[in-house]
């Protein structure tokens, strides 16, 4: 079920974690998950979550990984163990650059997964790629431009970038022999669930997230939240549709939260202000595991079916998302940012990509 067709949430922040960390029982995936025959790819991979994701699919049989992150030596660093144990039991590990501040390395990535991604011998599906997990993220506490882009660093990042993959993979996850969709899952955040987002009603709006000025007066905290607050719009508009071409070939968007999870290194540069100390305590309290969290990315990544086409899941259940989303003017904001995005990429050809898997508008 998409998140967009529940009604209005009426959750805090604070609500949103004593459910997740106190009342939620974690979830392994079922015993009986087979992903023999499939590839996966996992975006920053070679660390944290995306690497504890790595290893929950290859315990559940996956025949081919993808590690794409920016530093090979890093990704053939974190290849090794799991070759020396995997590899015997037929499974292939690959681990291939992405850089998530350049443009051209998102394309060639896509490229190289659509030359040298062939079917296995093994695959019902036909397809070189049955599963994307976008995991690679990023939280800063000062303001950076990007250079090969200008734009802000984090937005890039974990909005852009990411939505620049996601959009150059749909045709690459389409089912050939099979009905059953490939999987796109987008690691979204429960952040991005309350934030203020007072820029939302400037027009054009992604220029004004590349203003210092306007970093200066939310914060690198609040400017996280908002940009996985536009992972969950980008989520509700490729969710409002069926992506299906003409010959049925599909393909499923989801976006999960794995939880506040201990030891990840995903807020290192943030400065030992209030929040760095509350998420340290809050840790403390209820934090998963890594493998805890990686749980989380596998139920939405493996688990799930294609009713999941939408859907913004977290403590193994779909959520809601944020509550303005839900008004004409949220939706109005999110149409404006979804027409932005596509003129950002129209280099891409990216409406092109969408009109084949029939999305109308």
């Amino acid at each position: 079920m998409a998140s967009m067709s529940l009604p209005p949430p009426t959750f805090t922040q604070f609500s949103l974690w004593v459910k997740s960390h106190l009342l939620t029982k974690n979830r392994p995936p079922p015993a009986d998950l087979s992903l023999k025959g499939q590839t996966a790819l996992i975006t920053g991979a070679n660390s944290g979550l995306g690497l504890a994701t790595a290893k929950v699919l290859l315990q559940h049989g996956l025949s081919r990984l993808v590690i794409a992150c920016r530093s090979v030596d890093k990704g053939q660093q974190a290849a090794a163990p799991l070759r020396a144990k995997y590899e015997a039991s037929g499974a292939e590990i690959l681990v291939w650059e992405l850089d998530m501040l350049s443009y051209d390395s998102i394309q060639r990535l896509v490229k190289r997964c659509q030359m040298d991604l062939h079917p296995l011998k093994d695959s019902a599906s036909g397809r070189g790629l049955d599963i994307a997990i976008l995991s690679a993220g990023v939280a800063q506490a000062e303001f950076e431009l990007n250079e090969s882009t200008g734009h802000e660093v984090m937005m890039q990042t974990n909005y852009l970038s990411t939505a620049l993959l996601a959009f150059l993979l749909l045709p690459v996850l389409k089912a050939k022999r099979t009905q059953k969709p490939g999987r796109l899952t987008i690691v979204a955040s429960s952040t991005g669930l309350t934030t203020a987002f007072a820029n939302r009603n400037e027009d054009p709006l992604l220029p004004t997230f590349d203003d210092r000025k306007q970093w200066d007066a939310t914060g690198g905290f609040e400017r996280y939240g908002v940009s996985k607050t536009l992972v969950l719009m980008l989520l509700a508009k490729l969710g409002e549709q069926p992506l299906v071409d003409d010959e049925g070939n599909a393909v499923t968007v989801n976006a999960l939260e794995p939880g506040l999870v201990t030891g990840s290194n995903l807020f290192r540069h943030a400065k030992m202000g209030i929040e760095k100390v509350a998420l340290t305590i809050m840790g403390m309290m209820g934090g998963r595991t890594p493998e805890q969290g990686a749980w989380m990315y596998v139920h939405a990544a493996a688990v799930v079916d294609e009713k999941s086409h939408g859907a913004f899941l977290m403590n193994w259940e779909t959520y809601q998302v944020h509550p303005f989303m839900y008004t004409p003017e949220g939706k109005k904001i999110t149409d404006k940012l979804w027409e932005e995005t596509l003129k950002e990429f129209e280099f891409a050809g990216v409406r092109d990509i969408l009109k084949s898997l029939g999305y109308k508008g």
